[in-house]
């Protein structure tokens, strides 16, 4: 139902994504390599804004507090708000999309000539980012563009 699909959105989505896709040891070993490196502080507070300086960055965090550092790794997720896209703005206005029923990403447009793939169909398909997800997702589009094209 809409109002379960919203309280999966709410609740549990960032549980999910972690448990659902996983890295490979390659990638993981490569990441924790990087962690013994670095000086690393977690601070739970979202960013208001991020200046470049001459020596770094400043970053002013919405708890009121403010830091300087030398690197910004952005771990807030995604913005699978479409407006906040151009061009999905662009499409919403001209009505060649819409948005998800849960007000997450986009609905597929009917139209044979506008194709979507990827997080801005998580409102609608959920299980859309996983590199099997975007395999099929993009088979499937290459079989509609396939049909549509005359071969010669």
């Amino acid at each position: 139902s809409l109002e379960d699909q919203q309280e999966f959105l709410k609740k549990y989505n960032s549980e999910w994504g972690i448990r659902r896709h996983k890295i490979a040891i390659e990638i993981e070993e490569r990441v924790q390599g990087f962690f013994a490196k670095v000086e690393l502080e977690q601070i739970k507070a979202g960013v208001e804004k991020v200046i470049s300086t001459n020596n770094g960055y400043e970053v002013s965090l919405q708890n009121g507090s403010s830091l300087t550092c030398d690197a910004v790794i952005n771990c807030m997720g995604l913005n699978l708000n479409a407006e906040a896209h151009p061009i999905y703005a662009q499409m919403l206005k001209d009505k060649l999309i819409t948005k998800s029923l849960v007000k997450t990403g986009v609905i597929p447009p009917l139209q044979n000539n506008i194709h979507i793939i990827g997080s801005s169909l998580v409102g609608y398909l959920f299980e859309s980012i996983a590199v099997p997800d975007l395999r099929n997702h993009a088979h499937d589009i290459a079989s509609k563009i396939l049909n549509c094209t005359k071969l010669s």
